[in-house]
């Protein structure tokens, strides 16, 4: 359990600290103090500085004794280099001849030299020690958390992820923290950034995937036309187009710094890279039929369709979007150039090859619309899921 205050005084004020504990202790405060938390026969500076670090503020009762000791400036010095909040009960004023620190002087001390003037000063204490105290415990977590993963090696496994890191980033914006704190946040977000992208990719992969065996299912359903030439070039288009989604999936979201080394930074770089893998993605397919002596490849059909089913990951490069907005947008932008070049390509002007073949119109509603959702959910799985935690969450907690 972290303690909510750390005291740092001189021995020859023992009894006003252990009064200041007793009311504390009345108040349901956990105070670390070294008289009773420090085990026999321990690392004493060790349990110092590890009480200090798990302490939400620290307490220095200033007196002639205290600013003259060694051990208390110590004390001082690690709190501050914890940047935790350093609360000065004036106790004992310090002579004419006692030099006080500045890091100790310039912050308003709360006077307790009144014995009468106790119950005042107390709650002045108090309401100090609370103000803004989620942020300091925090800030404290994030402290353990840190120094944990330091002692253990920088071990991958204790380092945040996902909502959480959102989280504690969100909360500590503006906050002084340490360069270990800032250190464990800057690995840990690397590592996520690293986790997301791959559950970024995989899902857009599979959704590639499974539009294309749902696509050869329906066209394929007679034993005389899955040949095993068919199904090997099934297989192999499935990948393609698999992969290029997952690339474009990868692309709409921050990249580590590893990545961000050779690709591009700005959303329109990314966004031509986006409509790159498009076209590569239904080229693939059109390579596929065009060997199978289906049809010829058409240029026009071909960047109308890659735009399309870029569109949606660049949209998602541009504005800031919920999940299901971004399904939607991808299924959409998908389907669109589907639908254009098969009507067109039956009309009078007979300008683009389809992008998909189909028997009758029908099938653009029982066979393409089924391949673009499964595109879309698969480009936009992360960001659903995610999606679907917090509402889930939300509706535990009414």
């Amino acid at each position: 359990m972290m303690p909510d205050l750390f005291i740092s005084y001189s021995r020859r004020d023992k009894d006003f600290v252990r009064r200041l504990v007793m009311a504390l202790t009345d108040r349901e405060y956990d105070v670390w103090v070294d008289f009773e938390d420090i085990p026999f026969a321990t690392d004493w500076w060790a349990e110092i500085c590890a009480g200090i670090e798990a302490a939400n503020a620290v307490v220095f009762v200033v007196s002639p004794d205290s600013l003259a000791s060694e051990y208390c400036g110590l004390e001082v010095n690690h709190a501050l280099k914890n940047k935790k909040r350093l609360i000065p009960l004036l106790y004992r004023p310090p002579g004419e001849q006692t030099t006080v620190p500045p890091h100790i002087s310039h912050i308003q001390w709360i006077d307790f030299t009144q014995p009468e003037a106790f119950d005042a000063a107390f709650t002045q204490l108090v309401e100090t020690a609370g103000t803004n105290i989620e942020l300091l415990r925090r800030h404290t977590w994030l402290l353990i958390r840190a120094r944990e993963w330091e002692n253990n090696g920088h071990s991958p496994n204790l380092l945040l992820r996902g909502e959480q890191l959102d989280t504690v980033r969100q909360e500590l914006t503006g906050a002084p923290l340490t360069e270990l704190q800032q250190q464990y946040l800057a690995v840990s977000r690397q590592h996520d950034l690293q986790r997301q992208i791959i559950r970024r990719f995989w899902p857009a992969f599979a959704g590639g995937m499974l539009a294309i065996a749902f696509w050869a299912f329906s066209t394929f359903r007679s034993e005389a036309l899955i040949t095993p030439v068919r199904l090997l070039y099934t297989i192999a288009l499935g990948q393609t187009f698999g992969l290029c989604l997952g690339f474009m999936a990868m692309l709409v979201g921050d990249l580590p710094d590893t990545m961000q080394r050779w690709l591009p930074r700005r959303p329109l770089g990314r966004g031509l890279l986006c409509l790159l893998f498009g076209v590569l993605a239904w080229g693939s397919y059109h390579w596929f039929l065009e060997n199978l002596n289906f049809t010829p490849q058409d240029a026009n059909a071909l960047l109308l369709g890659g735009a399309g089913l870029a569109a949606g990951f660049i949209a998602r490069l541009v504005w800031s979007m919920p999940g299901w907005l971004s399904t939607l947008l991808t299924a959409g932008f998908t389907y669109l150039p589907i639908v254009i070049t098969f009507d067109r390509y039956f009309s009078d002007t007979s300008d683009f090859i389809p992008l998909i073949f189909f028997d009758n119109r029908n099938q653009l509603f029982s066979v393409a619309i089924p391949m673009v959702v499964l595109i879309a959910i698969g480009a936009n799985a992360q960001a659903l899921y995610r999606a679907a935690g917090k509402l889930f969450r939300r509706a535990g907690t009414q």
